[in-house]
């Protein structure tokens, strides 16, 4: 192993030295947030394993979930609790709990690409909140209750989902203000936008289908017909492919966004609702709601890959993984109370490191070498 600049020392040197500079490494792998409604609960499945690492207690009914970019926070709403948890995710712990009237139900929740602003779909209410204080700083009225909630890749747009309207709604991000709105199917109920945001993908629940929007002009383009109640929505990545939950079969669908043609149907478990990519692309997780577990799919070979077991009622709606990969974590400082035990491991270290140089194959070379001018 290396010490300084370059230089090798033994095993035992090594781990005195990282215990005394106080060096922790970061996480490993993205993480997948599921909220179980029934357990009160989500689930934190390490990707990279699929196996659940932790289960945190939030409110009622955690419904709705959105990971910020890094994948730092998570935020949870609470359908019967009438209120959202922070998750940090480094913790593991909620940090704050956002308390609404008692007349609010949250349901799909966004956070922007910033990870300035989160929007709760919130009766009949889009609640904006600063995440720097965790306060609403005002709520958008509608005449009926919002559902799904998206935000453009570059922050300026928010996409609304109104079931009973039929309608996808837009706001302007800078104002708070609807700026536009349109007719889609019966109840559309939540929305996707591919990675560019010229399109959005918007799955209506009573009608058995998913408009696709062109959000330029905001005008629908297509209708696929498509899944009975289909529910969670997600664009790949790459933007190539698009997944819905076919709520009603126990599918996911899965559909080219060139051709709108259908490309796959993927049996993966009973009640399938939230749906999102791992960031790679590759993997797609699944919550399945009656079956208290989440599918994994390969969306390469479109085959359900493994089950992974979590809370009663695993909802997850909204984008429950990080789209993007977290910055190297700083390194983490010694606690003060440690101080006096790290500079005893730092002398552990240095006296580890002498007894390379100077033990006793290292004192025959200095002889050697004082007698003759050549090392032995």
């Amino acid at each position: 192993m290396k010490f300084g600049c370059g230089r090798r020392v033994g095993a035992s040197a090594a781990l005195a030295l990282a215990l005394a500079c106080g060096v922790a490494e970061p996480a490993a792998a993205p993480f997948a947030y599921i909220t179980n409604g029934y357990s009160n609960t989500v689930s934190v499945l390490d990707v990279a394993t699929n196996s659940v690492v932790a289960t945190i207690p939030v409110g009622g009914q955690p419904l709705g979930v959105a990971v910020d970019r890094t994948g730092s926070r998570v935020y949870v709403t609470n359908s019967f609790g009438r209120s959202m948890s922070v998750i940090d995710a480094a913790s593991r712990s909620v940090v704050a709990t956002i308390n609404f009237p008692f007349s609010r139900s949250p349901s799909g929740v966004a956070v922007n690409p910033a990870g300035t602003r989160v929007y709760v779909a919130n009766d009949n209410y889009l609640s904006v909140i600063d995440t720097s204080t965790n306060a609403v700083i005002v709520d958008i009225l509608f005449t009926r209750a919002p559902n799904g909630v998206t935000v453009s890749p570059d922050g300026a747009r928010v996409y609304v989902t109104i079931p009973d309207l039929g309608t996808l709604v837009v706001v302007d991000a800078s104002t708070n203000t609807v700026i536009a709105g349109a007719l889609m199917g019966q109840r559309p109920y939540a929305v996707a936008l591919t990675p560019n945001g010229s399109r959005a993908y918007v799955t209506n629940i009573d009608g058995n289908s998913v408009s696709v929007v062109d959000t330029g002009s905001l005008t629908v383009v297509a209708t696929l017909v498509m899944g009975i109640l289909p529910s969670g929505i997600t664009v790949k990545p790459a933007g190539d492919r698009v997944y819905f939950t076919s709520r009603g079969t126990g599918h996911v669908v899965a559909v080219d966004t060139a051709t709108n043609a259908q490309l796959a149907v993927i049996h993966v478990g009973t009640d399938p609702i939230g749906v999102s990519f791992e960031p790679l692309g590759r993997y797609l997780y699944v919550a399945n709601f009656s079956a208290n577990n989440v599918g994994v799919v390969d969306s390469v070979t479109n085959t359900l890959v493994a089950t992974v077991p979590v809370g009663a009622g695993p909802f997850a709606f909204g984008q429950f993984i990080a789209t993007a990969a977290a910055p190297p974590a700083p390194p983490t400082p010694v606690p003060a109370l440690s101080r006096r035990w790290a500079a005893g491991a730092l002398s552990l270290a240095v006296l580890a490191i002498a007894a390379v140089w100077f033990g006793p194959g290292r004192r025959r070379q200095l002889r050697v070498r004082a007698r003759t001018g050549r090392s032995a």
